[in-house]
Order: structure tokens, then C-alpha cells, then sequence
């Protein structure tokens, strides 16, 4: 686990094959949204920090494998939105070159 005190999921929606171009489309895809207090490492006295995550959760069946791309990005609600971009751009250039990777 992680040291947040508190965490809370934004969004949960499928992804196609426009949001990851460059994998194939029967390829399950989720995009999960959320944010969680944390405070610094070794400053436990301080205010926490809201930390916004974006994750997509990619599931080939062939090799079984989980891929996980994740963004975590600082700051007030507004970031949420910028860490949710963010990954978008990523994942619309994500490909995966060598399958043997995963074998």
C-alpha cells in the first residue's frame, strides 16, 4: 500500500481504440480516475497534499499480462483534469513493440 490517508475514485470508463490507436482493439482498456491526500515524506505534521492519478489498465489475454500506465500529478482540482490529458497524450502514442516482453 501507500501512506495516503484518504483516496477516492473520479472516474472509471472503457477506452477504444481511438484513446490507444496503436493497440489492438479487442484488448480490454480502462481509464480510472481519482485522488488521494498524502503528505510528504517525513513531514507528517504538514498539511496533506491532494495528488490526482489518471490510470489506464490494459489487459492483452494474449500473453496474460497486466500493462499499467499511470500519471500522478500535484495541485487543487483543476490538476485532476491536466493528469487525465496527460495520459491521454501518452496512451495515443503507446505501442507495444516486442510481445516477447511479456512471455
Amino acid at each position: 500500500g501507500n501512506s495516503a490517508s484518504r483516496s477516492s475514485v473520479v472516474k472509471m470508463e472503457p477506452l477504444g481504440h481511438r484513446d490507444v490507436p496503436r493497440m489492438r482493439g479487442d484488448i480490454p482498456k480502462m481509464l480510472i480516475t481519482g485522488v488521494q491526500g498524502v503528505r510528504k515524506f517525513g513531514q507528517e505534521d504538514a498539511p496533506e497534499d491532494n495528488v490526482h492519478v489518471a490510470l489506464a489498465v490494459i489487459r492483452p489475454l494474449e500473453p496474460s499480462a497486466d500493462i499499467l500506465v499511470c500519471v500522478n500529478y500535484p495541485g487543487q482540482e483543476e490538476c485532476s483534469e491536466a493528469a487525465e490529458a496527460l495520459l491521454r497524450s501518452v496512451l495515443g502514442s503507446f505501442e507495444v513493440v516486442d510481445w516477447e516482453l511479456f512471455v
